[in-house]
């Protein structure tokens, strides 16, 4: 959610540990303290996280296992965008995802925003090249985020795609919409909020430490 402060954050919950813990563990807590000072920006919650930490046994939080998935990686990794991205429909969650991705340092790819949106006007042949064009920019990418603003074809049209050439498809369904057997068979994850979604890269391109 955010960066500011995180390291000083870190370096005072592993001083501060240090006192009664190995390095080791020490270094693993903060990390976990710093991780719930990134994901929000309002006090409480944060206070509410570092307290549950605190009740965890030491020989837990040792065995912890983390996602290592350096920033100068993440570039290189291009994440095909599915979405009705259309004029007149609300699409801010879809910006948000693309925000959210850059920040992190991802390569988010929005289809219809490179290669532009057919209309009414569109003749089928525009349509085809329009299509065409799409499809090559998912061979450029190695995942697909697709967020189901509604049961848009295209985008499940993309899905299935995606897993047939053997990309990691994550789904953003914030509104319970994927029920269907076959769609939920060809994602790799299906979750209903922003945060999980980011999880999910870095589940999909992390090493386990």
């Amino acid at each position: 959610m955010h960066s500011v402060g995180v390291g000083d954050c870190f370096d005072v919950a592993f001083v501060t540990r240090l006192a009664h813990s190995t390095h080791g563990e020490s270094l693993r807590f903060a990390s976990l303290v710093a991780g719930e000072y990134a994901a929000t920006t309002t006090p409480e919650v944060f206070k509410e996280g570092v307290r549950a930490l605190q009740s965890i046994e030491a020989s837990i939080i040792h065995e912890l296992v983390g996602i290592s998935l350096p920033w100068e990686e993440r570039c290189g990794h291009q994440i095909y965008m599915a979405a009705p991205d259309f004029e007149g429909v609300d699409t801010r969650l879809l910006e948000e995802a693309i925000i959210a991705l850059q920040y992190h340092n991802f390569a988010p790819r929005a289809p219809i925003r490179e290669n532009g949106e057919a209309s009414d006007e569109t003749n089928d042949l525009d349509k085809v090249a329009l299509a065409k064009k799409d499809l090559a920019l998912l061979a450029q990418c190695d995942s697909m985020m697709a967020v189901m603003l509604y049961n848009d074809p295209g985008t499940i049209a993309e899905i299935g795609i995606a897993f047939e050439r053997g990309l990691p498809v994550i789904i953003l369904d914030p509104y319970g919409l994927v029920d269907n057997l076959m769609l939920r068979g060809c994602a790799r994850y299906i979750v209903s909020s922003l945060g999980e979604a980011i999880d999910a890269v870095f589940k999909v391109y992390g090493r386990e430490i």
